[in-house]
């Protein structure tokens, strides 16, 4: 049971975002391709445990305490066990260099392991300070089944080729999941996001182009707003509602902006569609500050 989920993080919504709006450098590049891979490496997890319904599952936590302060991808309590999984999505063969990986292609990666052992502590506490009872396991699971580690692999590495038997143990329930579902809520209770490493490398607003952009293709596009329910993209050809559309360039507007926005620069930005329209979606999909010709509307990061 998946008790907390976890939508596409802050920094990636931006780089896509300004995809097709500005020209993006070599590091904003590949700043996008490592969170991206490792969400996407976070994903494939998801789908694999949330199967398996006698297992509480929360995704994206982060917890302080005493022993400091850590960001989870996965806890799972299961019986009268916490099992927190860091999700790994490194691809390819790696050797270890003292406490470096070092991959084929020259990529270096300090040795996550004591990243690890730091996480667990920090998770332990918590957990205890609820209930002694319960026992804390954290594991790093390289989630790409081209990962190759020549190396002694530590007993807490899962492989993906292992990963299938180790999860089969959540079919079998000791029928604790209402408890387990109040340790759950618990930590998210708990849960303190880490809004500071969230944040990518940005570009000046007053160097992004405005205009409509498909959401699909996410390329820039001119359509002209009829009062029809659907567009079709000049350049992939697909459809996509008007509203659709819209909101997804509205959130384009929030997140290259960085700031509040008015209905005025809602009109500019999405080449003068009905104001009407426009209100309507803000009020449904946006939070809002101020009043009448002051207001600017926002998302909640």
């Amino acid at each position: 049971m998946l008790l907390k989920s976890c939508e596409l993080p802050y920094r990636l919504k931006y780089y896509q975002s300004l995809s097709g709006r500005a020209s993006m450098s070599r590091k904003q590049i590949k700043d996008q391709a490592i969170y991206q891979a490792g969400y996407h490496g976070e994903c494939l997890f998801a789908e694999m445990i949330r199967s398996y319904e006698h297992a509480t599952v929360l995704w994206d936590i982060t917890l302080s305490n005493e022993k400091g302060e850590s960001q989870f991808d996965f806890i799972v309590i299961h019986d009268y066990s916490v099992f927190h999984y860091d999700i790994k999505n490194f691809k390819g063969k790696y050797q270890q260099n003292g406490d470096i990986l070092v991959s084929q292609t020259g990529y270096n990666v300090k040795r996550p392991d004591m990243q690890l052992s730091c996480a667990h502590n920090v998770l332990e506490a918590a957990v205890k300070s609820y209930d002694w009872q319960y026992e804390v396991e954290s594991y790093l699971v390289f989630i790409n089944e081209t990962f190759y580690f020549e190396g002694v692999r530590s007993p807490h590495w899962l492989y993906r080729s292992l990963l299938k038997q180790h999860l089969a143990a959540y079919e079998n329930s000791h029928l604790m999941l209402s408890r387990n579902k109040q340790l759950g809520q618990f930590l998210i209770n708990n849960h303190q996001p880490n809004v500071h490493l969230d944040v990518p490398i940005k570009t000046a607003f007053s160097e992004v182009a405005d205009g409509l952009k498909c959401p699909l293709c996410l390329k820039k596009i001119t359509i002209t707003f009829d009062g029809k329910k659907y567009y079709s993209c000049p350049i992939c050809k697909k459809v996509v509602s008007g509203k659709e559309l819209l909101l997804s360039n509205l959130c384009d507007l929030y997140y290259l902006k960085g700031a509040p926005f008015s209905i005025r620069e809602a009109e500019s930005w999405c080449n003068s569609p009905s104001r009407t329209t426009l209100k309507r979606l803000l009020k449904a999909n946006f939070k809002s500050t101020g009043q009448k010709k002051a207001v600017r509307y926002y998302l909640e990061n």
